[in-house]
This record gives C-alpha cells, sequence and structure tokens, in this order.
C-alpha cells in the first residue's frame, strides 16, 4: 500500500521503541503536515527526554503531548511525517518500531488500544523513511540505527503509507 493518506481522528496516540548510547539527553519531535501544509512547531508531539543507556525503551505519548490537537484531529489528512528523536548532536539510536494508535479512555494505556498503525518497522523494511537532516541511517536486523551528525537529526516519509481502513484491530 503506496501514496495513502492518514486520517488523523483515527489515532490519539504514538508509541515507538528505541535504545540510545552516546546521546546527550533531549526532547525530540514528531512532525506531521496537513494537506496544503508543512511541519512547523505547531504541527508536532513533543516527545519525552531520552533515556541513553543503550537498553531497548518504549515510550508511549498521548496527543496531551501535541503543540496544537486541533492541527492534528481538525487539519485534515496527514501527508507526511517527520520524526526527530533528539535536539542534541552525537551518538546513536537504534529505532525498532514507530505507531499510532487509538486508545480508548485518558492516559494511553495499551491495554485499552482499540486499533493501530504500524508507520515503520524491520518487517515492512522502513518503508518511505528516509534520512532528511544531520544524520545517516542504516537498516540493522532488529532496527533502524541513526548516528546523530549534527543538532537536529531527523528522518522523513512523504509517501504516509498506511491504510486506516486495515488498522482496525
Amino acid at each position: 500500500i503506496t501514496g495513502l493518506e492518514l486520517d488523523p481522528s483515527s489515532y490519539n496516540t504514538l508509541t515507538y521503541r528505541y535504545r540510545a548510547t552516546g546521546v546527550n539527553p533531549s526532547r525530540g519531535q514528531f512532525y506531521f503536515a496537513n494537506e496544503g501544509s508543512r511541519f512547523t512547531a505547531d504541527r508536532m508531539w513533543r516527545l519525552p527526554y531520552m533515556i541513553v543507556d543503550g537498553k531497548w525503551h518504549t515510550v508511549t505519548v498521548t496527543v496531551q503531548s501535541m503543540a496544537d490537537q486541533n492541527l492534528w484531529f481538525k487539519g485534515g489528512k496527514i501527508t507526511a511525517l517527520r520524526f526527530d528523536p533528539t535536539d542534541k548532536a552525537g551518538g546513536e539510536v537504534e529505532i525498532a518500531e514507530l505507531k499510532l494508535s487509538f486508545v480508548s479512555g485518558n492516559g494511553g494505556d495499551i491495554s485499552k488500544v482499540q486499533k493501530s498503525a504500524v508507520l515503520w518497522n524491520s518487517a515492512n523494511k522502513f518503508a518511505g523513511w528516509t534520512a532528511d537532516r544531520n544524520l545517516t541511517c542504516q537498516v540493522m536486523p532488529g532496527g533502524l540505527k541513526l548516528n546523530l551528525l549534527k543538532r537536529d537529526g531527523r528522518i522523513i516519509n512523504k509517501t504516509v503509507m498506511l491504510d486506516p481502513q486495515e488498522c482496525n484491530t
């Protein structure tokens, strides 16, 4: 499935799995662009500080972390995504999975997931995602290794490969 548009009203939770070494702990961002818009500071989910201990961590972020929830829910179809795992230069970050889900109730309790869509993992070979700026990417057996060359390293997907109709699990 390629070139599809994401219906943001179907998703209220972002989950990603990572491990980091040699990175100065900092926050990251998950940006989105609606039809006819660009990535902006208003169109992002704020990510928590990374834990830099070389171990795998799963992070769940709810829409409450967004700069402006209305742009997500009422801004129209999502046509591009950008993942900036950290704001600092140096080190390595491995990403095993990135997914959006709809979680009923408050607080992002994963036991209440009603549907989810894997945006990126080794099974789909990280399809559509490319190094955009300040980092290099290498596909590894268990994830995507990002070498952070400069501040604000990011990967981007301009062809969101997701059919919301197939994500009703």
